[in-house]
């Protein structure tokens, strides 16, 4: 997603960490954008998944709760570091699942406040938080389309 405001400022991270990789500290191949919040859960450690490595299909999102899980049709192996790079990077804390709870909720027009808005469209939710919305698409969540109103 977006870098979230709930989640920080954006931060540039050193995937793999200069405290160990020195030779790599300016080399633009080892660069993230990074939430400062993951930047901050990730520190030093070189466990979680390089984000331009991971392919759609490796998490799955919960609905109900918004945590996500390794997928049940990885392998193991990847599958435990799947799992590793979201208790690394504390992507099921109350902070993510609210996020992507409340992009979820944003698409479907489901209110925040008491005062149902206007859902936006698919579009907007694949530029804001991509992930939601290709997992809604995956679990057949999207809403249906509105029925066009004639031109008078």
């Amino acid at each position: 997603m977006k870098i979230h405001p709930a989640t920080g400022a954006a931060t540039v991270d050193h995937f793999k960490p200069k405290s160990k990789r020195q030779e790599l500290a300016y080399e633009w191949c080892n660069f993230r954008l990074a939430a400062h919040l993951i930047n901050t859960n990730k520190d030093n450690y070189e466990d979680a998944l390089d984000p331009f490595e991971i392919q759609n299909g490796w998490f799955e999102l919960n609905v109900g709760n918004f945590k996500i899980k390794p997928s049940d049709r990885l392998d193991e192996t990847l599958k435990s570091k799947v799992q590793a790079t979201i208790d690394r990077l504390k992507l099921n804390e109350p902070t993510f699942c609210k996020a992507r709870e409340e992009y979820h909720d944003r698409y479907h027009g489901l209110s925040q406040d008491g005062c149902p808005p206007d859902p936006l469209p698919l579009s907007w939710l694949t530029e804001e938080c991509p992930y939601v919305a290709f997992e809604l698409e995956r679990q057949g969540r999207l809403r249906p389309p509105r029925p066009r109103l004639p031109r008078p």
